[in-house]
């Protein structure tokens, strides 16, 4: 925890914790102050009793300046705070005013009754100052500071007692605002030091939460798909049984927050490894279409294997989305389109519930992350089914809304269009005290072994970081709704262009940094065939030496990401150094994001992605080189 020593502030790489500190400390202090503020004045206002015995003859004035003068305004200052729209950062101004304003009156009744002294009324006021008036520390010293400082000079100047009177009483103030300013000083530093931990605490929940988002329900759905294309093979019953048991072993991980970042990890390098095997068969069947006459036997097998091998190349981005984790790009989308894809395939897993679809024709278009929003809708539909054990309806309607007022529209968004998806089903329904909590993270109401309680919190946190909310009502034994607000975009859905690129020739001299020897050389087949000379290293090392000797001769490099001992970001900047102006085409087996994204913004020619046929990766090329 970085703390300026002498304010207390949150400095470093924690300075931005000092605003939200403040807020919730002012906000804490206002609650505390409503109440010692009025523990204050009623204390202010008994001691006006002790003035008929330390100076009857003056009661009148000292009775002026405390109920005539101070009094209203305590009474003022807590009619201010304990209004509703006094806002909380105005609390600690608002008490070091009243400190002061009741320090200075005690030392104006002081002067009145000189040479009495009001020491004791004094010593209550820093006592309220520093401990359970609730003001920061800063603001503390401060108000004693100025409270001693007009003690100082209304002895000089009116009070005129011995110089020994003066002496003691600032050793003493002293001495309490020392052990004032270190109690106060103390309290805050405790406070700063929850405030810092709760926020410890939040942040592990947060990244907890970005791991384990879309897993469960994820593995759920591959392999409810893995069931059904089983069916078909020899093996199915045994292979059947193994996903079964792969499948619990997975669900009991997710239970387990610790594991999730491994899971997401290993995802990511099967799927790159599996990319690089595309990237082998990929480049034989283009290799096969170009040497092939279209007329020939063989010609339309290769399409084929080009298509599978298109489909393979899906569901290993799929893989890795699901690797990378957090916030992904958001689209244009038509929800009626995910939606009813998403339920087909949900009603062909829980056939015992009915899906019944409302979808408007003419809805609006939003931007969504599609993977994440088929993640959300997968997990109102599995809470819903869960909620009916015995079989029962699911209700799905989309609708265009335009929200108002701002006390119309719900989670605090602001008025405009939006495009509301709700799911009802018929189930079991829940009390209030669930209804309240069914968003918080690990709660749940299922039994040992069949839910985590994240994946209502996921399905919260994905449409919050979409600019939307999602609320729900429930009513018991008639069943649940819940109905998510996303904002309408002022994009077009683009068109999915199917045309695919010509084959462009080129010549030249090309090296290829790539460790991976399926790729490599699927890689050197395809630009060969195109009329390119290529050298191939697997080892970053040697590319780079390959390189400094031959720079003159080789035009272009095709660089991999992914690589031991030297990674491609590593390499790059090795080559950028031995030639500023070398022209680089970055590969990998991951979408252009992380290390590929840096590489982009450092200037990085042009990038594709693994597995990549022959018209692709001419394009690149020539388009780089002309």
């Amino acid at each position: 925890m970085q703390l300026a020593p002498l304010t207390l502030k949150f400095t470093g790489d924690h300075a931005h914790l000092e605003d939200p500190f403040r807020n919730y400390y002012d906000k804490f202090t206002l609650r505390q102050t409503r109440v010692a503020g009025l523990l204050a004045m009623v204390f202010y206002a008994l001691f006006g009793i002790m003035d008929l015995y330390w100076a009857p003859e003056v009661k009148g004035t000292l009775w002026l300046i405390r109920y005539a003068v101070v009094s209203p305004l305590f009474i003022a200052f807590l009619l201010v705070i304990n209004s509703r729209k006094f806002k909380p950062k105005y609390i600690q101004g608002a008490i070091s005013f009243m400190i002061i304003l009741t320090g200075v009156s005690i030392i104006a009744m002081m002067v009145v009754v000189a040479p009495k002294m009001f020491s004791a009324g004094l010593i209550v006021v820093l006592f309220f100052n520093f401990t359970a008036i609730g003001a920061r520390f800063t603001w503390a010293t401060f108000s004693a500071f100025v409270i001693a400082v007009v003690y100082n000079l209304t002895a000089f100047f009116f009070l005129h007692p011995p110089m020994e009177r003066i002496v003691a009483t600032n050793v003493i103030t002293a001495s309490l605002i020392g052990i004032g300013f270190f109690a106060c000083y103390s309290l805050e530093y405790k406070e700063r030091a929850s405030f810092f931990l709760s926020y410890l605490l939040k942040e592990e929940q947060r990244k907890v939460l970005s791991i384990n988002a879309g897993l469960e329900k994820r593995i759920e759905e591959r392999t409810a798909e893995l069931e059904e294309t089983n069916l078909n093979l020899t093996l199915e019953m045994e292979e059947h049984r193994l996903s079964e048991k792969k499948r619990a072993r997975l669900e009991l991980e997710l239970r387990h927050a610790q594991y999730m970042k491994a899971i997401g990890t290993l995802a990511g390098g099967v799927a790159h490894d599996f990319n690089n095997l595309l990237m082998g068969i990929q480049s034989r069947a283009s290799l096969i279409l170009i040497t092939s006459d279209p007329g020939h036997k063989h010609y339309e097998h290769a399409k084929g294997i080009e298509k599978l091998v298109k489909s393979a190349s899906e569901l290993t981005r799929q893989l890795l989305n699901l690797a990378r984790g957090g916030k992904r790009q958001a689209q244009p989308s038509n929800l009626n389109q995910l939606i009813l894809k998403t339920a087909h395939m949900f009603g062909r897993t829980k056939k015992e519930v009915s899906i019944h679809l409302n979808l408007l024709d003419n809805l609006w278009v939003v931007d969504v992350n599609r993977t994440q929003f088929e993640q959300v809708l997968l997990n109102l539909l599995l809470n819903a089914w869960q909620a009916m054990p015995q079989g029962g309806n699911i209700f799905i309607q989309t609708e265009n809304r335009s929200l108002i007022a701002p006390e119309s529209t719900p989670g605090n968004l602001p008025p405009g269009d939006y495009v509301t998806v709700s799911v009802a089903d018929t189930g079991t329904g829940m009390d209030q005290e669930t209804l309240k909590r069914i968003f918080d993270p690990f709660f749940t109401t299922k039994e040992m072994g069949r839910g985590s309680g994240l994946g209502l919190a996921s399905a919260y946190g994905i449409v919050d970081n979409h600019g939307g909310a999602i609320q729900a009502t429930s009513q018991m034994r008639k069943g649940s709704r819940f109905e998510i607000f996303l904002p309408r975009s002022g994009n077009d859905i683009p068109q999915e262009e199917e045309l695919e690129p010509a084959i462009v020739n080129g010549s030249g001299l090309i090296l290829i940094i790539d460790d991976e020897y399926p790729a490599l050389h699927a890689c050197r087949e395809l630009l060969e065939s195109l009329g390119y000379t290529v050298i191939g290293s697997q080892n970053p090392l040697k590319g780079i030496r390959i390189y400094q000797e031959r720079q003159d001769e080789i035009q272009m490099v095709v660089l991999d990401i992914i690589m031991p001992e030297m990674s491609g970001v590593e390499v790059f900047g090795k080559l950028r150094e031995i030639n500023p102006e070398v022209k680089i085409l970055v590969s990998s087996g991951y979408s252009m994001d992380g290390s590929v994204a840096e590489l982009m913004e450092r200037g990085c020619n042009g990038f594709v992605q693994k597995p990549y046929n022959i018209q692709s990766i001419s394009q690149k090329v020539h388009d780089i080189l002309k």
